[in-house]
């Protein structure tokens, strides 16, 4: 069936020699294309100064990691798209204090709906060059909205006395953490706390800053290994377009 798909998709050649790629995977072009050109140097920098800050200014980490992640931010959605995504911030953190979780939810709803309404969607698309850079905004958006869901409930939940500006630069790290910035994981904001208080704690002094920057890329290399191989082998893509293949192929090859 693989000749019937090259003619039909325009299978491309791909980085496994006698494979062809599957180009209709858009979300994995996207993030690829992004990869090339930014994101894994700002990641490998991320986990530079993450390393750095845990072995020698423990204290000093999470704001290093905040504000890096904030320039980094700002390098690829320029001033105006960070902007979109701070004043989301300000609303969802001022009706959050309310501890009111259907205020929350409603705002919460009401800003990630902004994403659909046509007028701002041209005006955001007018500040970028290429309809790549306005999606990657679009990603942030509605991903840090994720994330202002999660930080507004566990501030309703929580007993009053936590200081408002301790919550507001949580919520800023929380926000603008590098390595999920831009699409996930979801982590909660609970979990998101504890993790970031234990890393701090369990700082191994011992291990060297390279093989803590070999560990961590030897496993983003691994999983973006695995899924370049489906995408050479499997065309899921392609077949879950096409009625005649998904009534052909046998359930075993689906």
């Amino acid at each position: 069936h693989e000749a019937g798909l090259e003619r039909e998709f325009q299978l491309e050649k791909g980085l496994l020699k006698g494979f062809k790629r599957d180009p209709s995977d858009f979300e994995w072009s996207f993030w690829t294309e992004w990869a090339k050109k930014s994101l894994l140097w700002t990641l490998t920098g991320h986990g530079i100064i993450s390393r750095f800050t845990s072995v020698y200014y423990p204290k000093l980490r999470v704001p290093a990691l905040t504000i890096y992640g904030l320039l980094a931010a700002g390098s690829v959605l320029g001033v105006k798209g960070v902007s979109v995504l701070l004043v989301h911030l300000g609303l969802s953190f001022s009706v959050a204090q309310l501890r009111k979780p259907a205020l929350s939810w409603a705002c919460n709803l009401l800003l990630l709906s902004t994403l659909h309404i046509q007028p701002l969607q041209e005006i955001q698309r007018d500040w970028y060059k290429t309809e790549e850079e306005y999606y990657l905004l679009l990603f942030s958006i509605a991903v840090c909205g994720l994330r202002f869901i999660s930080f507004s409930l566990e501030l309703c939940w929580c007993p009053p006395g936590h200081g408002g500006v301790v919550q507001l630069c949580w919520l800023f790290s929380y926000t603008f953490y590098h390595p999920f910035f831009y699409n996930g994981p979801i982590i909660t904001y609970k979990d998101y706390i504890e993790q970031m208080c234990r890393s701090g704690e369990e700082s191994d002094k011992d291990q060297s800053l390279l093989s803590y920057l070999v560990l961590r890329s030897g496993r983003i290399i691994l999983w973006w290994c695995i899924a370049e191989f489906m995408i050479h082998l499997m065309y899921m893509h392609s077949i879950q377009s096409n009625e005649t293949y998904l009534k052909i192929l046998p359930p075993w090859a689906l």
